[in-house]
């Protein structure tokens, strides 16, 4: 038995596996708890609505060359299941980042551990432990934090020796990193030079 019958296939096409790659998309661009189905494929359908609206008339108009132009009439169908779906989950997202819709809509990032790590920009961290420690490092391209819905934790490539005031003292030698979970700290701190740092000039 086939699994979809013929004659719903061009609706599946172009409604349904389109909405699944720009929420696929938006997904890859903003963590969340994907758990609930329902509402995954509703917005499933939504994309993929407002995915056909827009090309629902130049493919109707392409279908008149089809046969003449076939490469053109498939360049523009692929263009319309699949790279219009992308397209659109990354305007969606950078739309809803935007600083002019603040207090219009809801940022997209459900924690500001994720928006802040979602940058990707390169810092320094301090993190004052719940036991009244301090660890320091720095946060790079190499570096990892995870990731809404999973427990927040984070690798640092470099980690530093920090003194009981928060000072960085010097790196650990041959350090290559070191991982630290949320649940720990008390305070994570970032700064975007190295801050003030106590290193003995011999030990350099």
């Amino acid at each position: 038995m086939a699994f979809l019958p013929m004659d719903q296939v061009p609706v599946f096409l172009l409604l349904m596996l389109p909405g699944f790659i720009s929420r696929k998309v938006y997904d890859l661009q903003i963590s969340g708890d994907r758990h609930d189905g329902t509402s995954y494929a509703m917005d499933a359908v939504v994309y993929g609505t407002l995915n056909a609206a827009i090309w629902i008339a130049p493919l109707t108009w392409a279908a008149t060359f089809q046969h003449s132009h076939p490469v053109w009439f498939w360049t523009l169908v692929l263009t319309a299941l699949v790279a219009s779906p992308v397209a659109l989950a990354i305007v969606a997202v950078w739309v809803l980042r935007s600083k002019h819709l603040r207090g219009w809509t809801r940022h997209p990032m459900p924690m500001a551990w994720d928006y802040y790590f979602g940058q990707g920009v390169p810092c320094w961290v301090l993190f004052r432990l719940k036991n009244g420690k301090s660890i320091g490092g720095f946060f790079g391209a190499k570096s990892f934090a995870s990731s809404y819905p999973h427990g927040r934790d984070i690798y640092i490539e470099q980690s530093w020796v920090v003194d009981d005031t928060g000072h960085f003292v010097r790196a650990v030698p041959d350090s290559a990193g070191a991982l630290v979970s949320f649940d720990e700290c008390e305070l994570i701190e970032f700064f975007q030079t190295l801050p003030e740092s106590r290193e003995d000039p011999a030990d350099a």
